[in-house]
């Protein structure tokens, strides 16, 4: 489980997804699909194999079609539950349901999605499969994120996170744990829960042995350095802050280093230590333009234009906004033009240009109220998609 908050949490709702474990093939028939395309799998099927394996090829399809040829694949996710069901494989059945959940989840079909992923839970039940169960609930919580139901998303992802910690799946659990984290902070305001629940992800990683935890804690260190600047205590969150730097620098994490400079940048803006905000905003801006990351360029760029403004310096403050617009603009990240807009309006505002400055505060307000509109769609789940197929295999 997916926000113009400049300190929202960073969370991964992509992390818990739709895994094709193939839990009713033996290891070796389920390790033969690994990696294998759609070429590769066609050919699998005209070798007339078992129904299992039939089926769990036609689950395979629906898997890798899901991004880029939705119709294809519910087809094939269809194909595959229908015969999962007659032979009685019930992990293969789950699995269906949880990429045709994935498929209208993506199409903004919220209900649709969450009614398939409350049945591959109870396919799990009956195929005694904790994995698919715990993924079956992580896809549930997400969903209710999506609505604006956050009890509910909550419930979700705290079941789905025990059960993988009872498995022993740290990563998984750990996953779960961060977005139950951003869940209590950004949408229940409960910022003593968030910390505690994070707190208690820092000591299972420390714990395991089975992954390398350094992103994932990496990411729980810059969520409570949020978490405590937003509570006021700015020097515990920096240092929270700074310490997860060091981990992404250790890791070679480039893209995770962009999206941190930001909140390290008004977290000093905070204390009114500019020009060491001015330093980091500049890191941020030459790590994403190194990566052509154009979201953490614009982000970046905005948080040197808020140190630049407040440093009295609105005249390369504007400078730095116009280049950031002009990035915005060029390809798909106008979700940033309501940022850029209030920006332009204090900057304007300083610069004693009033008209601009009103006339930027309206075009903020209204790219505002059309997002709210966007996202208020999106929680109803009112986009929705056809389910023919567009390409089959033999």
């Amino acid at each position: 489980m997916p926000d113009s908050n400049p300190f929202i949490m960073k969370n991964i709702h992509a992390f818990i997804g739709c895994l094709i474990l193939l839990a009713s093939l033996s290891w070796a028939q389920g390790s033969s699909l690994k990696g294998k395309d759609i070429p590769a799998l066609s050919a699998l099927l005209r070798e007339s194999p078992s129904d299992t394996m039939r089926a769990a090829i036609f689950v395979r399809f629906s898997y890798l079609m899901a991004r880029n040829a939705p119709d294809s694949a519910v087809y094939y996710a269809q194909k595959g539950f229908d015969l999962a069901e007659k032979i009685q494989a019930h992990s293969l059945a789950a699995n269906a349901k949880l990429c045709l959940g994935i498929v209208e989840r993506r199409r903004g079909n919220n209900s649709a999605a969450l009614l398939l992923n409350e049945e591959a839970y109870i396919w799990g039940k009956k195929a005694r499969d904790l994995s698919l169960q715990a993924i079956a609930q992580g896809n549930i919580g997400n969903i209710y994120c999506d609505k604006g139901d956050f009890m509910n998303a909550l419930k979700g992802y705290q079941e789905s996170s025990l059960i993988f910690e009872a498995l022993k799946d740290t990563a998984n659990a750990a996953a779960g744990y961060i977005n139950i984290a951003a869940l209590m902070a950004d949408n229940l305001k409960d910022f003593d829960g968030a910390i505690g629940v994070l707190q208690k992800n820092i000591a299972l990683m420390e714990q395991t042995h089975d992954f390398n935890p350094s992103m994932l804690l990496a990411l729980t260190y810059l969520n409570l350095g949020e978490l405590n600047h937003r509570k006021g205590e700015n020097e515990t969150g920096i240092g929270w802050m700074l310490k997860s730097l060091q981990m992404y620098r250790a890791i070679g994490d480039k893209a995770g280093m962009a999206d941190l400079y930001p909140t390290l940048v008004r977290a000093y803006i905070g204390k009114k230590e500019y020009e060491r905000a001015l330093h980091y905003a500049d890191l941020g801006i030459q790590t994403a333009t190194e990566l052509d990351y154009r979201d953490g360029i614009i982000e970046n760029s905005l948080c040197k234009s808020e140190v630049l403004r407040l440093w009295k310096e609105p005249e390369k403050a504007l400078e730095i906004l116009q280049y950031a617009e002009k990035i915005a603009n060029e390809g798909d990240h106008t979700v940033y033009l309501t940022e850029i807009y209030q920006e332009y309006a204090l900057v304007y505002k300083d610069l004693h240009q009033r008209k601009l400055a009103k006339s930027f505060a309206q075009k903020a307000a209204s790219s505002r109220a059309e997002m709210d509109a966007v996202n208020e769609a999106l929680r109803q789940g009112i986009q929705g998609g056809g389910t023919q197929p567009s390409g089959q295999a033999n």
